[in-house]
């Protein structure tokens, strides 16, 4: 508005044309440059001179970088104090653990998940310098057959993807080289079609034909690897050690308590209030202990894992990217790619893509505790439109994320992206202030969310 209230006004004369005169300064000066291509106006900064009587410039409230007539070129400073001292609002930043950016396969990914005027999320997680940031990003995707929106995470969805590629190329080049049961050679059946049939580590086998690729892309991957971790916790047996010295048993689930009970817990992870992670308050100090006494293990006494050991639903010590130790449960095994093996933390509920020297062998004294992360729905409320947006997502993460809460078990259901889990659906209860305070009645009052049928709205 400053910029179109600017341009229509008779403030941009002649004598205003043009770069300054101290070029010393010149990256820091700012200019106001009307686009030869659309005509319209926009801040920048001088990159560098080319030939003839044009630059290249920086327009520093969209990221771009245009060639520019010195005749469409104002010095800003002369202009309007409010829009020289306004910040750009383009933010240069580079994404994390997501090489070859550059390639042209990636990038046209990157363009078709960060459509222009796509909401997304950016989330820091290291810095390349002072000012440039390592992010992932995060933008909704539409899920087809549920029917809603899934936050999806574009750094992991690309490199998934590019993990499938690459196995599938290596499929069509060595067309009889599988990998069976044990992690040795298998078979391939490949009849010549598109269609190519690998048996796989986990027992089961899966078709992927030349539209899978893409049909993949569209989908979180939580969607596919929830699966295999559900097929593989059918199997309660005693399973044995990488050492093979002797058998372990699997690292129960939590019992849930009964609906209508009140629940203390911790909320670990806040996607939004259609899912989130919370921990039984009441086995806390339990699980700091265990944390405590795993680091120190796994530092000093713990037995790697080699690759051909690794198993689907068995549990093991793993390392994130930050250092730190958990339980985890394997959720699937992709032979390719640099991290192949897809680990479930089970304490806390995250999901991280591991290579098997991330792994150790979890001794049975690290499993007497059940898994204490436990997924939930926020009872009472639904968004106020289709589905819960972006925002929503941040305001429940504001309210929610490593706090605790008192609350009640309204009910006990599947998770409908993985029907063989349960979910329970809590009713938060601030009670850390004087008076309590009833966390979806806060979504009604913002305007976020409209009371469901069932809830209770006095």
């Amino acid at each position: 508005k400053l910029i179109t209230n600017l341009t229509q006004s008779d403030a941009l004369e002649d004598q205003h044309r043009g770069l300054y005169n101290t070029k010393a300064s010149d990256q820091q000066q700012l200019y106001l440059v009307q686009d030869e291509t659309d005509g319209k106006w926009y801040r920048a900064v001088r990159e560098a001179e080319e030939s003839g009587p044009y630059c290249r410039m920086h327009y520093v409230d969209i990221g771009c970088r245009r060639r520019a007539n010195v005749q469409n070129i104002y010095r800003l400073d002369s202009l309007s104090l409010g829009l020289r001292s306004y910040p750009p609002q383009a933010i240069r930043m580079r994404m994390y653990e997501l090489p070859g950016c550059a390639d042209p396969q990636v990038l046209s990914r990157l363009r078709a998940f960060l459509k222009p005027a796509v909401p997304a999320m950016a989330k820091v997680f290291s810095m390349a310098s002072a000012i440039l940031p390592l992010v992932k990003l995060y933008v909704h995707v539409s899920d087809r057959e549920a029917g809603n929106n899934i936050l999806v995470c574009v750094n992991e969805a690309i490199k998934i993807e590019k993990e499938l590629e690459m196995g599938s190329e290596r499929i069509s080049l060595s067309p009889r080289v599988g990998f069976g049961e044990d992690g040795g050679p298998g078979s391939v059946n490949n009849s010549g079609s598109d269609t190519t049939t690998v048996s796989q580590s986990t027992g089961t086998s899966y078709s992927m034909s030349s539209s899978d690729g893409k049909e993949l892309a569209s989908r979180f991957d939580a969607l596919h690897l929830s699966k295999g971790a559900a097929d593989a916790k059918k199997n309660t047996t005693p399973t044995t050690t990488a050492a093979g010295s002797k058998a372990i048993a699997k690292l129960a689930k939590i019992t849930l308590p009964a609906v209508g009970q009140v629940f203390n817990v911790k909320v670990t992870i806040a996607n939004n209030p259609k899912f989130f992670f919370v921990q039984p308050y009441a086995y806390l100090e339990q699980l700091d202990t265990l944390m405590r006494e795993l680091q120190d293990f796994c530092m000093t006494k713990a037995q790697p894992v080699r690759k051909d050991q690794v198993r689907p639903g068995e549990a093991y010590a793993a390392v994130n990217n930050l250092g730190h130790w958990y339980r985890a449960l394997v959720v699937n095994i992709n032979p390719f790619g640099p991290t192949p093996i897809h680990a479930y933390f089970c304490d806390f509920g995250q999901v991280q893509q591991l290579d098997a020297g991330a792994l150790r062998v979890l001794p049975a004294e690290f499993r007497v505790l059940p898994q204490q992360a436990i997924k939930a729905k926020l009872y009472g409320v639904k968004p106020l439109h289709h589905d819960w947006t972006i925002s929503d997502a941040m305001r429940f993460k504001e309210l929610t994320a490593d706090c605790n809460f008192a609350s009640i078990v309204r009910s006990i259901q599947p998770d409908e992206l993985n029907p063989q889990e349960q979910l329970i659906e809590l009713e938060l209860i601030d009670v850390s202030g004087e008076d309590d305070i009833v966390l979806h009645k806060i979504l009604v009052d913002e305007g976020r969310a409209v009371y469901a049928a069932e809830a209770h709205t006095v």
